[in-house]
């Protein structure tokens, strides 16, 4: 099952014969205009750039020094409301955050364990985060704006973020928050996750499960 034409791309590109059906990504089902307006009150949301997905290419000091130059990067260009949101996952360690993030002059709100997203994305009036999360797809479908992150050097291959204006530092964070996005969000949903085309993902993939063929019995002898 794939969400869209960037998986089948990939897959066509490294030569694997598997064949897809696709289905889109059911998680934006429910957040498809789900949000009121940005609150306009200089809040930012910020999701901490992770190592795991990259197989160490990427170390870790990236993470934390490219932490502090986002916030700091954010309140040059008027974001002074800022919440770090840390995975809940086993990985993350609230305190070392913690302690980093009170190198800055001025303190951030750091959450970690509400793992609710959209809540956050309502409070929120832009949110920074990694390519590599599905926040990136579940913000967009929820309407806000995303500047993914991609640090280098990176398993990761740009030519899969389908336009997306990729952050690789402060600098390139601070062009955008200045001159704006230049992508087209409804053709990144499109390519990613085929929001316009599969409006149902959901029962896209029900559909998809009432079709495979059962699973074949093993037998002892």
């Amino acid at each position: 099952l794939s969400w869209g034409a960037q998986g089948e791309q990939y897959l066509a590109d490294h030569g694997n014969p598997v064949p897809c059906r696709r289905i889109g990504y059911p998680a934006i089902d429910h957040l498809r205009g789900s949000l009121p307006p940005a609150p306009a009150r200089g809040r930012a949301l910020v999701l901490p750039y992770s190592v795991d997905t990259e197989g160490f290419v990427n170390m870790s000091g990236c993470v934390y020094g490219g932490l502090i130059e986002t916030v700091e990067t954010l309140r040059r260009h008027g974001f002074n409301d800022i919440r770090v949101k840390i995975h809940p996952g086993a990985l993350y360690n609230r305190d070392y955050y913690a302690r980093v993030l009170g190198l800055l002059d001025e303190p951030v709100e750091i959450i970690h364990g509400n793992g609710h997203l959209p809540d956050h994305l309502a409070w929120a009036d832009i949110v920074v985060g990694p390519i590599v999360s599905s926040s990136t797809v579940e913000t967009l479908a929820a309407g806000r704006p995303y500047f993914p992150v991609l640090y280098q050097p990176s398993v990761n291959e740009p030519r899969y973020a389908a336009g997306l204006d990729l952050v690789g530092g402060g600098g390139d964070l601070a062009r955008g928050l200045s001159e704006g996005q230049r992508h087209d969000r409804g053709a990144v949903l499109e390519y990613l996750c085929s929001a316009d085309s599969i409006p149902n993902a959901s029962a896209e993939f029900w559909n998809a499960m009432e079709d495979a063929p059962a699973p074949h019995s093993r037998c002892a002898a």
